[in-house]
């Protein structure tokens, strides 16, 4: 493990010195190329450098993965004597969905298996009919939210292993035994599912799709090899009840980050199992997939700024030396940097006298470096792309991909940046926690 961690070091510390060198290359190709002044070769620096830092953090990511997150094998098995298990399922109006959920978790035949429902300030008949299926259920007079919620039912669990479930999850047949197998390791202290989009065929259902193959499961694969898993989805994780027995996630609307990082402070440590596998819904129309993701940037920006003395904490290994800053960097640092990056450049080339207005050549040099960026951008989750493809069987065509990465990408930007707004003015937050 410390080879491999020496590996990849050298990697990430080399990063901006690449990303140095390609900005400066890819200023160099832009000027020459198009013969535009230097102001358009400042901008193409500037604008390379910025971007291919974050890009070859990145690329660090896929290397180490090659050389040996690919090896490291976190599939789970099933045990022989698994320990008891609660099933968490936060729910509100969810009389529509609960039953198959439910169902779905009996069906797996868990031993000492304990589902609780907790039901929150529902106005439609969810806890009758989570009752009517064997569910114990906990009501809240009123709605409060997800997060209260979720600590609520994990509060009231008896078994050793928590799970917590969306109230529209289904689970496979043994997912709920190979996750719990991870638990006989005592240093693990949650282990975080694997989610594979189902609902309605959408072109944006199927860009989530693609998303939470190359974006969550890749990516966690190689977190896995690391020990820097940040987030372990509320949607489908389990957590050893001892290590979040005290977690106080109440004040933010990320409760699975806030646990995790309360998981990181006892010391435990946070597992990805890719052969754990549940179905889950997602958003199917642009204004709820706008508001999950909103919900998701400022409940990060909370869970960050309440655990801020993780970052760069050596004390907390390398979730707070370099996990932590990383999320922070790349969830909250790219869409300002592209955003300020492209509004410079057509500042720059509409208003300045410098740049000549309407010189082809600088029209040039800015479609250049944009299809030069979005090209690398392509090259880069290739990778993530034929592992998901390939090992987990998900359907990831060229032609969908190329859209990914030019139209969907940019549709997730805008609640990032929203999100970052939102937080910055906090009355606007108490609309998320419902």
């Amino acid at each position: 493990m410390a080879s491999r961690r020496i590996v990849l070091a050298l990697v990430l510390l080399a990063s901006p010195v690449l990303a140095y060198l390609y900005g400066v290359f890819t200023a160099w190709i832009v000027s020459a190329a198009t013969g535009i002044d230097v102001y358009g070769y400042l901008i193409g620096q500037f604008m390379a450098m910025g971007f291919i830092y974050f890009f070859t953090l990145y690329a660090a990511l896929d290397i180490y993965y090659i050389l040996f997150a690919a090896k490291h094998v976190s599939r789970g098995e099933i045990p022989e004597k698994p320990p008891s298990m609660t099933v968490v399922i936060p729910a509100y109006n969810e009389e529509a969905t609960i039953a198959d959920t439910i169902n779905s978790l009996w069906r797996t035949g868990y031993p000492s298996l304990e589902i609780i429902v907790v039901d929150d300030g529902s106005s439609d008949s969810t806890a009758e009919k989570a009752a009517a299926l064997g569910a114990r259920v906990i009501r809240h007079e009123t709605n409060k939210g997800r997060a209260h919620a979720v600590m609520t039912g994990i509060k009231n669990a008896r078994g050793e292993i928590v799970v917590t479930v969306d109230a529209d999850t289904i689970v496979e047949k043994d997912a709920l035994h190979r996750i719990a197998s991870f638990f006989r390791d005592k240093s693990v202290g949650a282990v975080c599912g694997r989610l594979r989009v189902v609902g309605e065929e959408k072109l944006l259902t199927r860009w989530q799709s693609i998303e939470y193959s190359i974006g969550y499961a890749y990516t966690k694969k190689i977190q896995d090899a690391m020990d820097w898993v940040l987030i372990p989805s509320g949607a489908f994780s389990a957590y050893r009840k001892e290590a979040v027995r005290d977690a106080d996630a109440y004040d933010t609307v990320a409760e699975d980050f806030d646990i995790a990082m309360n998981i990181r402070r006892r010391g435990y440590t946070i597992r990805f199992c890719e052969n754990c596998v549940a179905y889950t819904k997602v958003p199917s129309t642009l204004s709820s997939f706008i508001r999950q993701r909103i919900r998701w940037g400022v409940g990060g920006l909370q869970v960050i700024a309440k655990h801020g003395d993780m970052l760069l904490n050596k004390r907390y290994g390398i979730t707070g030396v370099f996990g932590l800053p990383f999320h922070f960097l790349i969830g909250y640092g790219v869409a300002p940097l592209e955003f300020f990056g492209i509004l410079l450049v057509l500042a720059m080339t509409i208003l300045s006298p410098l740049t000549r207005i309407g010189n082809p050549e600088t029209l040039a040099a800015l479609l250049l470096w944009l299809i030069v960026m979005k090209a690398l951008g392509i090259i880069l989750i290739t990778p993530g792309a034929i592992y998901a493809s390939r090992k987990l069987g998900e359907k990831v065509t060229p032609r969908l991909l190329l859209s990914y990465w030019l139209v969907y990408y940019y549709i997730m930007m805008w609640p990032q940046m929203l999100s970052i707004l939102i937080y910055l003015d906090l009355k606007k937050i108490s609309w998320l926690t419902k």
